[in-house]
């Protein structure tokens, strides 16, 4: 379950980034224009959580849609994230002089990015050359057991169709159910099922 004040963080996050886009003068009852890039982060279960990288489309005739970009799943003991101290700022890792901006966030103190110009993710210093996958497992993310490390890249489909309207209305109380739809998109590959616990 997504906690409110993640909510109103990523919805306040999404509303500034249609806001530097520019408003759509069509738009009525403050729907944002439907496209961009997104990232937020969610639970999958106690012990699993996640940061989404995406980029929203909207087509008058296929309806919205949400693509995924790069999916990092964090995993750490049961219970880890209900065991974590309140709101900590996140000091980002050292990378070399050479990366440039990096989309992303955090699972528990580990920075998750992505530098779309090289298309490099970064699980916090570690770097990883994308290629076919999607998807990124991080296992021990909590350092219980022994220091994060990477266990697996997947490729699942990328597409995510959403209800018509949803992506203009995505940043307004209540209209954060795409990221529902994320979750259910990611909970139909059973080794991402596997991994979380489910």
């Amino acid at each position: 379950m997504v906690r409110t004040s993640l909510i109103q963080i990523v919805a306040l996050t999404i509303a500034v980034g249609a806001c530097s886009r520019g408003a759509d003068p069509d738009s009525a009852g403050g729907d944002l224009p439907c496209g961009g890039k997104v990232s937020s982060t969610q639970t999958l279960s106690d012990r699993v959580g996640l940061v989404f990288l995406g980029t929203f489309s909207g087509d008058s005739t296929r309806g919205d849609s949400l693509n995924l970009d790069l999916v990092f799943i964090g995993r750490g003991a049961r219970g880890w994230k209900q065991q974590q101290p309140g709101q900590r700022s996140l000091a980002r890792p050292v990378l070399p002089e050479s990366v440039g901006f990096l989309s992303g966030g955090s699972i528990g103190e580990l920075y998750m990015g992505h530098e779309r110009g090289t298309n490099v993710a970064w699980v916090h210093d570690q770097k990883i050359v994308i290629d076919s996958f999607n998807v990124i497992l991080v296992d021990r993310v909590d350092s219980a057991g022994g220091p994060p490390m990477v266990v697996g890249k997947l490729r699942v489909p990328s597409h995510v169709a959403l209800q018509p309207g949803t992506c203009g209305k995505r940043a307004q109380p209540g209209g954060l159910v795409w990221m529902e739809a994320v979750r259910a998109a990611l909970l139909k590959s059973p080794e991402i099922r596997a991994f979380a616990g489910s």
